[in-house]
């Protein structure tokens, strides 16, 4: 069976003071090798934990809600946190869903399929960003002509999938006009990538850096000795 694919955003509550930082990041450090385990056992097709903000972001893979709801329930931080699941489609999908609004072939339903990222691990020695790129709600006053010549670049903009090189995975949410692209490389390279995209004008864009979970965890243990609190043995990573 096939399954389906979730983004999986995980924020932890605010914390009033060093103290309850402390137990916190703790829990964190036990969800990391939470995280990693579902990872190698193909749960997760990624992992990452934004570097700025309490927040971690997953790709989960479940074949049906039921499991995937027991899997997040089962994270060490999961009652700690405000967590928002949004089931996604591929590239793939979003240019072809597009031309048939559009009733235009822009993309051949081959090259749209080439254009999907394969599934893949992060990897400790890169550096990865989560970029959002959002086109707003139409006016009620723009013509149907433009908000299509709109579509339109959105479509031939997925032709920047091709490159590998700066692009780890993108998905778009069910139901909003928004595309995650996991980029890979410096911010400078990435965003010249996406500012290049014939779209981008249109849209809104934010881009954050992400860590891989091994830096994750470490970032929280350096932390913890920080505010001279005990770290707990991890079963995958080392300090």
């Amino acid at each position: 069976m096939t399954k389906n694919c979730f983004l999986v955003r995980m924020e932890e509550r605010h914390c009033a003071d060093a103290q309850e930082e402390a137990a916190m990041l703790r829990i964190r450090a036990k969800a990391l090798d939470y995280r990693e385990h579902l990872l190698r056992r193909d749960d997760f097709a990624y992992a990452f934990q934004l570097r700025d903000k309490p927040v971690g972001l997953m790709l989960g893979m479940a074949d049906s809600n039921n499991a995937l709801d027991a899997m997040l329930k089962a994270d060490p931080l999961f009652p700690y946190c405000h967590v928002t699941v949004t089931p996604v489609i591929d590239t793939e999908g979003l240019i072809l869903e597009a031309q048939d609004h559009l009733k235009e072939e822009i993309i051949s339903k081959e090259r749209a399929a080439q254009l999907v990222h394969p599934l893949q691990r992060p990897r400790d020695d890169r550096s990865y960003l989560y970029i959002t790129k959002e086109v707003l709600p139409f006016s009620p006053l723009l013509p149907e002509s433009a908000q299509d010549e709109i579509f339109r670049k959105t479509v031939r903009s997925q032709d920047a999938h091709e490159n590998h090189e700066l692009e780890f995975a993108d998905h778009n949410p069910v139901g909003r006009q928004i595309g995650i692209l996991i980029g890979c490389g410096t911010e400078d390279d990435v965003m010249a990538h996406v500012r290049h995209c014939e779209v981008y004008p249109d849209t809104v864009v934010t881009c954050e850096p992400l860590l891989t979970l091994l830096h994750a965890y470490r970032q929280c243990t350096s932390r913890l000795q920080y505010l001279r609190r005990p770290v707990s043995a991890s079963d995958f990573f080392t300090m």
